[in-house]
C-alpha cells in the first residue's frame, strides 16, 4: 500500500511534538493526564483514518493491492476474473504393432501419481512402430505438468499395443492466478482500449475462456475472411465447438468488417487453432556420479522450456540449436555434452504460423546407450543404435 498505518505510540509522538512546538502553555505531558488522553484518541483517530485512505488505495492502484482487492479492481474495471485451474497437455510415445489405432475420446493413459490423460487426437501407428499421440489431462491445476517417464498405462488396452511412456513432461497446468500475474494482467488490461489490435482480441477472448493465451493473425481465408489462430495456456487445442461458441460470445463487440452481416449467417472472421513446429531432441551426456540422473533430466527439460516459451516467442525467431545445447550443458549435474552427437544439429526456421514444441526427447550416455533416469522406462523398446534424425524426420508430420 502506498499509505504507511502507523502504530498508536508513532501518532502519539507526532501528536505531541506538534502541540509543544506551537505553545508554551505545556511543557510535558504525563502519563494518565487528560493531555495525554487527548493524544490517546486523537492517535487512534488518525489510525482509523490512514486504515481507511489505505483500503480505498487498495482498490484503486493494482500496484499496492492483493487478494479480494485486486478481484475488486477487475471487476470495477470490468476485467475477467482471476483465472481458475487449467489442464495441462503433451505427448506420449507409443510402441506398437503397425496400425494399432489410439482413439481421441476413448484411449486415456495414467501417470503413477494418478493423473488421467485423454486422447485428444485419433493416431494410428505407422509402419516405423511407434509414434507420438497428444493428449491432455482430465484434472487441473499445477500438479497435471507431471514430470518425464511417468505415463505409462493406456486403457482400454488396444490391440497391438506394446508400451507406452511420455518422454517430455506434460505442459500448461496452472492452478488459480496469482496475484503478481493477476496484478500484471489488470495493468495490460487498458489494451482493450486498443481496438482492432490483436491485444485488444486477446483480452476479449480472455473473458469468455480463461485458457487463452495469445492471438495470432492467420491473413485471409481463400474466401476472403480474417483468420487468427488461438495459444491456449495448456497447448491443448479447442474443439471446432468451442471456436464457434468463442465467436458467437464476443461478437458484439467486434468491428463491422469482422462482425455477423445483417441478414446472413456469414462471418468475417474465422478462429482456428494455432500450429506447432515439433521439435525432438536427443543427446549423448556424461552426468556427474553425485546427482541423481532424473532430478537432472527434469532440470534439463525446464531449461528447454525457458528456450522455447511460447509466452514470449516471437515469429522472428529461430530454434537455435546451439542454445538447446548451452540449455543442457548449463544445467547442474552435467559434466560433458558432446557436440557431434546432439540433435537437432542446425537451426530450425520456425514459420511465423507456428510455435516451437518439443515432442521427442532423449538422453543417452556416452556410449549411445539410453539413461536408465526412471524405473518406468525400459530399453529394449530404444534400440542402442538409434538414427533419431532420420525417425523425427520421418515422423515430423505424423
Amino acid at each position: 500500500m502506498i499509505t504507511k498505518i502507523l502504530p498508536i505510540e508513532k501518532l502519539k509522538q507526532l501528536f505531541t511534538e506538534i502541540l509543544l512546538n506551537n505553545t508554551d502553555k505545556v511543557t510535558k505531558i504525563a502519563p494518565g493526564s487528560v493531555l495525554n488522553g487527548t493524544a490517546y484518541g486523537i492517535a487512534k483517530l488518525a489510525q482509523k483514518t490512514l486504515k481507511d485512505i489505505a483500503v480505498i488505495e487498495a482498490n484503486i492502484f493494482p500496484d499496492t493491492a492483493t487478494g479480494q482487492y485486486l478481484d475488486n479492481i477487475a471487476e470495477m474495471r470490468g476485467i475477467a476474473p482471476r483465472l481458475g485451474e487449467s489442464k495441462s497437455s503433451g505427448y506420449v510415445r507409443v510402441f506398437a504393432t503397425p496400425g494399432t489405432q489410439y482413439l481421441a475420446g476413448y484411449h486415456k493413459f495414467f501417470s503413477d501419481s494418478g493423473i488421467t490423460f485423454e486422447v485428444t487426437e485419433s493416431y494410428t501407428v505407422s509402419d516405423v512402430g511407434y509414434g507420438y499421440v497428444k493428449v491432455k489431462s482430465e484434472q487441473v491445476g499445477s500438479n497435471t505438468n507431471i514430470p518425464p517417464l511417468a505415463i505409462t498405462n493406456v486403457s482400454p488396452i488396444p490391440v497391438g499395443h506394446e508400451y507406452a511412456i511420455n518422454e517430455y513432461q506434460m505442459q500448461g497446468g496452472r492452478d488459480t492466478e496469482s496475484d503478481e500475474v493477476f496484478r500484471q494482467r489488470i495493468k495490460r488490461s487498458l489494451n482493450i482500449l486498443s481496438k482492432n489490435t490483436l491485444e485488444y482480441l486477446t483480452q476479449l477472448f480472455l473473458k469468455y475462456n480463461s485458457d487463452i493465451l495469445r492471438v495470432f493473425n492467420y491473413g485471409f481465408t481463400d474466401t476472403g475472411k480474417i483468420r487468427l489462430a488461438i495459444v491456449t495456456t495448456s497447448g491443448r487445442q479447442l474443439s471446432q465447438t468451442e471456436l464457434q461458441e468463442l465467436l458467437d460470445a464476443t461478437q458484439e463487440y467486434l468491428s463491422i468488417t469482422e462482425s455477423l452481416q445483417y441478414g446472413t449467417s456469414n462471418q468475417s472472421l474465422e478462429l482456428v487453432n494455432v500450429e506447432w513446429e515439433y521439435i525432438d531432441i536427443s543427446f549423448r551426456v556424461d552426468i556427474d556420479a553425485n546427482y541423481d540422473v532424473y532430478s537432472v533430466l527434469k532440470e534439463i527439460q525446464v531449461n528447454i522450456n525457458q528456450e522455447l516459451d511460447w509466452r514470449t516467442w516471437d515469429s522472428l525467431k529461430k530454434v537455435e540449436w546451439d542454445n538447446l545445447l548451452t540449455a543442457v550443458k548449463r544445467t547442474k549435474g552435467v559434466k560433458y555434452v558432446p557436440d557431434n552427437h546432439f540433435y537437432p544439429r542446425t537451426d530450425i526456421f520456425i514459420s511465423k504460423y507456428k510455435l516451437p514444441r518439443v515432442r521427442g526427447f532423449e538422453m543417452l550416455n556416452l556410449q549411445g546407450d539410453l539413461i536408465l533416469a526412471n524405473n518406468n522406462i525400459k530399453p529394449v523398446y530404444y534400440p542402442a543404435e538409434t538414427d533419431f534424425e532420420f525417425i523425427a524426420t520421418v515422423l515430423k508430420d505424423i
